[in-house]
Protein backbone atom coordinates (compact mmCIF):
# COMPACT_ATOMS: atom_id res chain seq x y z
CA UNK A 1 0.00 0.00 0.00
CA UNK A 2 1.70 3.68 -1.28
CA UNK A 3 0.70 6.51 0.93
CA UNK A 4 1.75 9.91 1.62
CA UNK A 5 1.15 10.26 5.25
CA UNK A 6 4.65 9.75 6.88
CA UNK A 7 2.58 8.27 10.28
CA UNK A 8 0.94 5.62 8.37
CA UNK A 9 3.72 5.12 6.27
CA UNK A 10 6.08 4.40 9.56
CA UNK A 11 3.16 2.02 11.16
CA UNK A 12 3.16 0.37 8.36
CA UNK A 13 6.80 -0.26 8.15
CA UNK A 14 7.00 -1.78 11.87
CA UNK A 15 4.24 -3.63 10.68
CA UNK A 16 6.16 -5.41 8.53
CA UNK A 17 9.38 -5.49 10.25
CA UNK A 18 7.28 -7.41 13.03
CA UNK A 19 5.47 -10.08 10.97
CA UNK A 20 8.84 -10.36 8.91
CA UNK A 21 10.66 -10.64 12.65
CA UNK A 22 8.21 -13.63 13.46
CA UNK A 23 8.68 -15.55 10.32
CA UNK A 24 12.64 -15.35 10.87
CA UNK A 25 12.32 -17.05 14.04
CA UNK A 26 9.54 -19.70 13.29
CA UNK A 27 12.21 -20.95 10.60
CA UNK A 28 14.20 -22.06 12.98
CA UNK A 29 12.45 -24.01 14.97
CA UNK A 30 12.04 -27.44 13.95
CA UNK A 31 8.57 -28.90 13.54
CA UNK A 32 8.32 -33.33 14.63
CA UNK A 33 4.72 -35.12 13.38
CA UNK A 34 5.14 -37.93 16.50
CA UNK A 35 2.45 -37.98 19.23
CA UNK A 36 3.44 -36.54 22.02
CA UNK A 37 5.06 -32.85 20.38
CA UNK A 38 7.34 -30.88 22.83
CA UNK A 39 6.44 -27.42 23.72
CA UNK A 40 9.23 -26.03 21.12
CA UNK A 41 7.72 -27.78 18.28
CA UNK A 42 4.04 -25.74 18.38
CA UNK A 43 5.86 -22.45 18.29
CA UNK A 44 5.65 -22.27 14.50
CA UNK A 45 1.95 -22.51 14.76
CA UNK A 46 1.34 -19.84 17.52
CA UNK A 47 2.98 -17.38 15.53
CA UNK A 48 1.02 -18.46 12.32
CA UNK A 49 -2.14 -17.84 15.06
CA UNK A 50 -0.56 -14.63 15.80
CA UNK A 51 0.07 -13.19 12.39
CA UNK A 52 -2.82 -14.27 11.60
CA UNK A 53 -4.29 -12.30 14.09
CA UNK A 54 -2.41 -9.42 13.09
CA UNK A 55 -3.82 -9.38 9.75
CA UNK A 56 -7.40 -9.19 10.83
CA UNK A 57 -6.80 -6.28 13.37
CA UNK A 58 -7.30 -8.65 16.72
CA UNK A 59 -3.58 -8.46 18.14
CA UNK A 60 -0.82 -5.57 17.44
CA UNK A 61 2.25 -6.52 15.18
CA UNK A 62 4.49 -4.91 17.78
CA UNK A 63 3.53 -7.89 20.18
CA UNK A 64 5.17 -10.08 18.05
CA UNK A 65 8.87 -9.53 19.02
CA UNK A 66 8.03 -8.89 22.27
CA UNK A 67 6.34 -12.96 22.52
CA UNK A 68 9.72 -13.94 20.96
CA UNK A 69 11.38 -12.68 23.18
CA UNK A 70 9.74 -14.51 26.43
CA UNK A 71 9.80 -17.40 24.72
CA UNK A 72 13.78 -17.91 23.57
CA UNK A 73 14.76 -16.04 27.03
CA UNK A 74 12.80 -17.87 29.41
CA UNK A 75 10.05 -20.34 28.52
CA UNK A 76 11.94 -22.18 25.58
CA UNK A 77 14.79 -23.06 28.60
CA UNK A 78 12.60 -24.03 30.91
CA UNK A 79 9.80 -25.83 28.74
CA UNK A 80 11.23 -26.11 25.46
CA UNK A 81 12.42 -30.04 25.21
CA UNK A 82 9.67 -31.03 27.49
CA UNK A 83 6.97 -33.38 25.33
CA UNK A 84 3.23 -31.30 25.98
CA UNK A 85 2.24 -34.66 28.18
CA UNK A 86 5.13 -33.84 30.49
CA UNK A 87 4.46 -30.18 31.46
CA UNK A 88 1.24 -30.07 34.49
CA UNK A 89 0.21 -27.90 37.33
CA UNK A 90 3.74 -29.22 39.39
CA UNK A 91 5.49 -27.47 35.95
CA UNK A 92 3.88 -24.45 35.48
CA UNK A 93 4.34 -23.03 39.14
CA UNK A 94 8.09 -24.17 39.55
CA UNK A 95 8.55 -22.07 36.46
CA UNK A 96 6.62 -19.23 38.23
CA UNK A 97 8.87 -19.85 41.29
CA UNK A 98 11.75 -19.65 39.12
CA UNK A 99 10.25 -16.39 37.68
CA UNK A 100 9.60 -14.76 40.83
CA UNK A 101 12.81 -15.51 42.55
CA UNK A 102 14.54 -13.62 39.82
CA UNK A 103 12.92 -10.10 41.43
CA UNK A 104 10.44 -10.10 38.34
CA UNK A 105 7.11 -7.86 38.87
CA UNK A 106 4.13 -10.01 38.97
CA UNK A 107 2.97 -8.43 36.01
CA UNK A 108 5.97 -9.56 33.97
CA UNK A 109 5.64 -13.16 35.76
CA UNK A 110 1.78 -13.01 34.68
CA UNK A 111 2.64 -12.14 31.03
CA UNK A 112 4.79 -15.33 30.62
CA UNK A 113 2.43 -17.07 31.79
CA UNK A 114 0.03 -15.44 29.50
CA UNK A 115 2.58 -16.73 26.64
CA UNK A 116 2.65 -20.25 27.89
CA UNK A 117 -1.13 -20.24 27.41
CA UNK A 118 -0.84 -19.30 23.70
CA UNK A 119 0.70 -22.44 23.46
CA UNK A 120 -1.64 -24.68 25.27
CA UNK A 121 -4.94 -23.20 23.28
CA UNK A 122 -3.11 -24.55 20.48
CA UNK A 123 -2.61 -27.72 21.45
CA UNK A 124 -6.43 -27.82 23.05
CA UNK A 125 -7.59 -26.64 20.12
CA UNK A 126 -5.74 -29.17 17.71
CA UNK A 127 -7.17 -31.89 19.63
Amino acid sequence: MKTTNKAAAISQAKQFFHIKTAELYADRLEVRDDKSPKFADLLPAVLQGLQARVKRGEFAAANIPIFLQRMHNSILPYFGDMSMDQIGYKELSAFMEMMSNRDLTATTVHQHMVAIRKVFVLISQSN
